[in-house]
C-alpha cells in the first residue's frame, strides 16, 4: 500500500510527536523491525530522518509495518493511534469482508449438502442394507414430521427385523454392526438436518446429550457390565428428556418445538408404556388425516396400532429378565425404587445404544 501525500504529513508528524529523539526512533526500528536507521537515511536532523524513513518505507513497500512498530513501541500516543487507524482499519476491512465472503461461501456449500435433493436416498450410498429412504425424504420436504418420524422407525424396524413387533427389544438390535449399520443412520440423520435447518436429527441429540455430561462410549460401560456408569448414564439421559421436552404433554410435531425433541419415535419404541400409546395416537391421526376417506384402511392401522401398543408392555417386562438379570440390574438402584423406575432405567439406556452407533 502506498499512502498519499496527505497521509505521508500525517504519518511524519505522528513519528515526531511519538519519538523525539533519533534515539527512540533508533530503538523502536531495531526492537520492531530489525532495521537501522543510519543505514537507511543516513544523518540529519530528526524532522529529516523521519521523512525520508518514510519516504524510503513507502517507496519499499514496508510502510504498514513501520506503522504497526511505532504503535506496538508507544501504544499510548495518541497520534499514532489516529493514523494508525486511518491507515489499517481500511485493510482490516477488506479482509474481514473476504472472510465474511468466504464463510458465505462456505455457508451456502453446507446448505448446498444439507439439501434434501443432494442427499443420496437409495443404493450404497445411502444404505448398506438396500434400505430406500425416498419415503422419509418426500415427508420431510412437506414438513409432515409426524409420518416422517413413523417412517423412520419403520425403516429401522425394518433394518433389525423387527417389524411384526413394533419395538426395539432391549437393545440387542443394537449390538451387532451387522444388524443396524451407521451409514443408514448417518442418511436418517442427514435427511432430518436438511429439512429442519439443523434442529432435528439423530446427531443433534447426541451432541445435547453429551453437553449435559453423556458419555460417547458408553457401549463399553455396557459392554464391562459397569452399572454404576449405566445408572448415571441412565440419569444424565433423563435430564437430556427433560431438555428435549419428551414428556407425553409436550410431544410437539413442527419446528417450534425444542431443539432435539425429533425424530421421537424410535424412543417411543424402546420407552414404551404411555409414551409410546400417546406417539402411537398421534401417528394414527395423521395417518387418518393423509388416508382420508379410505376407512377400511383407517380401521385396519387402527387395529395395528392398538393391538401393538396392548401387548408392548406385557412382552417387555418378560423380556427384561431375560436380557438383565434381576440381580444385576438391581445393583444400580436405591432400596425405595419403583419397578416403573427400574423399567424407565432399562428402556432409556437402549436408546443410548442408538445414539452412541454413530460417529455422527
Amino acid at each position: 500500500m502506498k499512502l498519499s501525500g496527505k497521509q505521508l504529513e500525517k504519518l511524519e508528524k505522528a513519528l515526531i510527536e511519538a519519538f523525539p529523539d533519533k534515539v527512540s526512533l533508533e530503538r523502536m526500528l531495531t526492537y520492531q523491525l530489525d532495521k537501522h536507521l543510519s543505514s537507511i537515511v543516513g544523518e540529519g536532523s530528526l524532522q529529516d530522518v523521519v521523512f525520508k524513513l518514510i519516504q524510503t518505507a513507502n517507496t519499499e513497500g514496508w510502510v504498514e509495518n513501520l506503522v504497526r512498530a511505532a504503535r506496538k513501541q508507544n501504544p499510548g500516543n495518541s497520534e499514532l493511534k489516529a493514523i494508525a487507524t486511518e491507515l489499517l482499519t481500511p485493510e482490516k476491512s477488506l479482509l474481514h469482508n473476504v472472510n465474511n465472503a468466504r464463510e458465505a461461501n462456505k455457508e451456502l456449500q453446507t446448505n448446498k449438502q444439507n439439501d434434501l435433493d443432494e442427499i443420496a436416498v437409495i443404493g450404497d450410498e445411502a444404505s448398506e442394507v438396500g434400505a430406500d429412504y425416498t419415503k422419509l425424504r418426500d415427508l420431510l420436504r412437506r414438513k409432515n414430521f409426524v409420518l416422517a418420524d413413523k417412517e423412520t422407525v419403520d425403516k429401522v424396524l425394518w433394518i433389525v427385523k423387527r417389524e411384526k413387533y413394533g419395538w426395539l427389544n432391549n437393545g440387542e438390535c443394537m449390538n451387532d454392526e451387522n444388524i443396524l449399520p451407521s451409514k443408514d443412520l448417518i442418511t436418517i440423520d442427514k435427511l432430518w438436518l436438511a429439512a429442519s435447518k439443523g434442529k432435528y436429527g439423530f446427531s443433534v441429540q447426541k451432541k445435547l446429550w453429551i453437553d449435559l455430561g453423556g458419555n460417547p462410549d458408553f457401549m463399553l460401560d455396557c459392554e464391562k457390565n459397569d452399572w454404576e456408569k449405566m445408572r448415571q448414564a441412565a440419569n444424565i439421559f433423563q435430564h437430556f428428556c427433560n431438555k428435549v421436552k419428551w414428556k407425553e404433554e409436550e410431544i410437539t410435531y413442527d419446528l417450534r418445538a425444542e431443539k432435539g425433541h425429533l425424530p421421537l419415535g424410535l424412543y417411543a419404541t424402546v420407552r414404551g408404556d404411555r409414551i409410546f400409546q400417546v406417539w402411537s395416537k398421534i401417528v394414527f391421526g395423521e395417518m387418518e388425516k393423509e388416508i382420508g376417506e379410505n376407512k377400511m384402511e383407517i380401521e385396519r392401522l387402527k387395529n395395528i396400532i392398538v393391538r401393538e401398543g396392548n401387548k408392548n408392555n406385557r412382552e417387555r417386562r418378560r423380556d427384561k429378565d431375560n436380557y438383565y438379570p434381576s440381580k444385576d440390574r438391581d445393583q444400580c438402584f436405591e432400596k425405595d425404587q419403583t419397578l416403573d423406575q427400574r423399567e424407565w432405567f432399562d428402556w432409556n439406556l437402549e436408546y443410548l445404544y442408538l445414539l452412541s452407533r454413530s460417529d455422527f
